[in-house]
């Protein structure tokens, strides 16, 4: 047994601890205790299991989505999805029909540039995005480009923070299916230097 400042514990028959008045050595009754949720993970055996992943959604729950960076989430939510319908309407022979949707991604490019100050990371894949639907000149996207936006737009959602290092991750994923990610006016500006 083992003294505390309230008492003895002592190992006891149900695997947990029981404690015991020092005063009267009258047993307390065990009451075996799981720890809640937002405590983690728990230790079974010595072993230290992994506590679960939460998810975007439940930080930040749609009741209090009229916070800014809740208005943003659910911008990309719904740009990953318009994406998706893209690729949907690729595989259904409509290009017309997915050059729509990805116009409507367009569109909330320039509130999510608006909020770029979110984090360096969100910041760094709004600005590849802007560029890339500018430098496309109107042409109609892949599939594999729009699969590498919605990746970006979906990363943007599941980590808004992130570090401009792990951004960088999308946007040569981007560049990596033909999309130009710089402003199309700093060839421009590189040249006039160069003179």
């Amino acid at each position: 047994m083992a003294a505390t400042g309230t008492g003895l514990v002592r190992p006891s028959e149900f695997g947990g601890r029981q404690t015991v008045s020092g005063d009267h050595d009258t047993p307390l009754q065990f009451v075996p205790r799981k720890p809640p949720k937002s405590e983690g993970a728990t230790v079974e055996g010595g072993v230290v299991a992994r506590a679960s992943v939460i998810s975007i959604d439940e930080i930040y729950r749609t009741p209090e989505a009229d916070t800014k960076i809740g208005n943003v989430l659910k911008m990309l939510r719904d740009s990953a999805s318009s994406c998706d319908k893209a690729v949907t309407a690729l595989g259904d022979s409509d290009p017309v029909g997915a050059d729509s949707l990805m116009l409507e991604v367009r569109a909330v490019l320039p509130e999510l540039f608006c909020n770029r100050g979110i984090g360096d990371g969100f910041a760094e894949i709004v600005n590849a995005l802007e560029s890339a639907f500018e430098n496309l000149g109107g042409e109609m996207f892949s599939l594999a480009q729009i699969n590498a936006v919605r990746d970006a737009l979906t990363g943007a959602r599941n980590e808004p923070r992130m570090s401009f290092e792990k951004s960088l991750r999308y946007v040569l994923a981007l560049e990596e299916v033909g999309l130009k990610t710089e402003p199309a006016d700093i060839d421009t500006l590189a040249g006039c230097l160069d003179e």
